[in-house]
């Protein structure tokens, strides 16, 4: 299992912008948490869904690929209109072999 936890404009996103890695606007903070017992694959992506429509997310850093053994907790960073963001219900993550972990927004 993998449990997302999601910070809209976190304090992270100053230290990513000036002391850490020059990406301004990183304000979606995203930590996904490995619930299980063997390591999981997280590819460099999400999906926003609604009633209407969906949206993939692929500018999130540090890019896809990561594993995140088991108990231990990743975080990713990518911009996201807030405007945007409140258009949707849900967001899904995947791992290696294409299961789909989805949290309410």
């Amino acid at each position: 299992m993998l449990e997302i936890s999601l910070l809209m404009n976190s304090s992270i996103e100053d230290v990513i912008a000036f002391k850490c890695c020059a990406l301004p606007d990183q304000n979606l903070e995203v930590h996904l948490r490995n619930t299980g017992d063997a390591p999981m694959v997280i590819p460099g992506y999400f999906i926003l869904k609604n009633d209407d429509a969906t949206r993939k997310v692929d500018n999130l850093y540090p890019p896809g690929g990561l594993t995140v053994p088991p108990g231990e907790v990743m975080a990713f960073y990518c911009h996201m209109d807030p405007d945007e963001w409140s258009l949707f219900k849900t967001i899904s993550f995947f791992d290696q072999s294409g299961r789909e972990y989805s949290s309410p927004i």
